[in-house]
C-alpha cells in the first residue's frame, strides 16, 4: 500500500488540506517533547474530518494495513524530526490507529495496536465510558499474561461481555451479542483479527452460567 503521507491527493481542495497540515507539523516539531506533545493535539473536529475522509475507503475492505502504514509513517517522522529522546513506546499523540476507517490512537504500551481509543467519542455516553473503563483497565495489566491475578482477568470478561451486549441491544446473551457484531464487522475486520477473536471465545461455552454466577 502506499505509504500514507505520500498518498496522492487528486482532489485541489485534499491538497491543500494536506500541505497545510504539513505546513503545521514542520513549524511545531522543533518544540514537541514526549512531555509536552499532547498540548500540540488538534481539536477533535479535524480527527471528525479525517474520518470524513477516511469513510470513502470503506467498501475497499479492511483499514489494517492501512492503519500499519500510517503508524509506521508517524513513528518513522517523529524519530527523525522531533528533537527529543523519544521512548519507545511513542505517546498516544504520536500513536495513531485506523479501525474500521475510523480515526483513533493508541492508549498505554500494552501493544502496538491495541486498545485504541476512537478520537471522537461514542455517541452513547454510557457505552463510551465503558469502553473507556475497558481500555484503562486493560492498560494497568502486566505485561506477563502467566501473571494475570484472577480477578483481573474476570473483570476484562465482564467489561467485554458487558459491552457487547449493550452495543447489540437484545437479550441473547453476550455469545449471540459477539456473533452479532462479528458478522457486522466481518467486511472491515482482517482475517486474522477475526481468528483472534473466534479463538478468544471458544470457552464462551461456559458464559450463560457464568453471567448468573457473576450476578449473584
Amino acid at each position: 500500500m502506499t505509504n500514507p503521507v505520500t498518498y496522492p491527493c487528486t482532489r485541489p481542495w485534499l491538497s491543500t488540506m494536506a500541505e497545510a497540515y504539513d505546513a503545521k507539523w514542520r513549524a511545531e516539531s522543533r518544540w514537541l517533547t514526549a512531555e509536552n506533545v499532547d498540548g500540540y493535539v488538534l481539536d477533535v473536529e479535524h480527527a471528525v474530518v479525517a474520518t470524513w475522509i477516511l469513510a470513502g475507503l470503506r467498501n475497499t475492505g479492511h483499514s489494517h494495513d492501512y492503519s500499519s502504514d500510517l503508524r509506521m509513517s508517524v513513528t518513522e517522522r517523529a524519530i527523525r524530526e522531533i528533537d527529543d529522546d523519544l521512548p519507545s513506546s511513542l505517546p498516544a499523540a504520536l500513536s495513531p490507529a485506523v479501525i474500521g476507517w475510523t480515526l483513533g490512537r493508541v492508549e498505554g504500551s500494552v501493544d502496538g495496536s491495541l486498545p485504541v481509543v476512537p478520537a471522537y467519542p461514542l455517541p452513547d455516553p454510557f457505552v463510551y465510558s465503558a469502553y473507556e473503563g475497558l481500555v484503562e483497565h486493560v492498560i494497568g495489566l502486566p505485561a506477563e499474561v502467566d501473571s494475570l491475578p484472577e480477578l483481573a482477568g474476570s473483570a476484562t470478561y465482564v467489561r467485554s461481555a458487558g459491552l457487547a451486549e449493550a452495543l447489540v441491544g437484545d437479550e441473547g446473551g453476550p455469545q449471540r451479542a459477539l456473533d452479532k457484531l462479528m458478522r457486522e464487522t466481518s467486511l472491515l475486520t482482517p482475517s486474522n483479527g477475526l481468528f483472534r477473536i473466534q479463538s478468544a471465545c471458544r470457552c464462551s461455552a461456559s458464559w450463560p452460567e457464568w453471567m448468573s454466577d457473576r450476578k449473584m
